[in-house]
């Protein structure tokens, strides 16, 4: 069964940051680091051996995180990257797991659109081995217990059932199945309704897939490996 899930343009919310003085917010900063790790990362491959070493402790991470650190206060997606850029950013593999935990925490208490929500729901299933099955499944179920929409219910349905379907424990695994088949029944099958998801074109055009309701669409997802 393929599951698809997209990352959403977030609410851009600006915030002065420490001594900074322009005005962050996610998708700016964002192309600002990963401009700044592009030239790091062609610094590197053209250096000299003897020099590589110095140039690795160099990682312009440490020049962003204070930034992500605070836009994070009020933006989903930026605490979204603390959590996947926590062992670089510093954080000790002791500490990992109540770092990761403190921020999915704080991004469920959020509010949040549904799209962004969806990612982090796959973020954090993903993350199953650092933050503990019962952290994780404790999250989705209240959500599907919960006034969520339609796409986030159905996110959170397939990713607890991919969680207890994997379970040693004969009864957690099969309710994991049944909970797999009733997402499959209700959003991917023959005539169902598609979950709804926000994305981008390449000219930067911003629109909903239930924005083409009721007309013929054609929906191309690739990925790189």
């Amino acid at each position: 069964m393929n599951k698809l899930i997209l990352f959403a343009s977030s609410i851009l919310l600006a915030t002065t940051l420490l001594g900074h003085g322009a005005l962050d917010n996610y998708k700016t900063l964002n192309v600002e680091y990963q401009t700044a790790v592009a030239r790091h990362q062609k610094a590197f491959e053209s250096a000299p051996l003897k020099e590589r070493r110095n140039l690795r402790k160099m990682h312009p991470i440490g020049d962003f995180w204070l930034r992500f650190e605070e836009l994070g206060k009020h933006d989903g997606q930026a605490t979204l990257w603390l959590i996947a850029n926590a062992r670089k950013g510093g954080v000790k593999k002791a500490e990992l797991a109540g770092f990761k935990q403190k921020h999915y925490e704080h991004i469920f208490k959020m509010e949040t659109s549904a799209a962004f929500l969806n990612a982090a729901i796959a973020s954090l299933a993903m993350d199953v081995a650092s933050v503990g099955e019962e952290f994780v499944e404790g999250h989705l179920r209240r959500l599907l217990a919960g006034t969520a929409s339609r796409s986030v219910k159905g996110i959170a349905t397939v990713k607890l059932g991919e969680v207890l379907s994997a379970s040693e424990d004969d009864e957690r695994a099969a309710e994991g199945e049944k909970m797999l088949a009733e997402y499959e029944a209700k959003f991917i099958s023959e005539g169902a309704m598609a979950i709804d998801f926000e994305a981008t074109t390449i000219d930067g055009h911003e629109f909903k897939l239930s924005d083409y309701r009721g007309k013929v669409v054609l929906v191309d997802f690739y990925g790189f490996w």
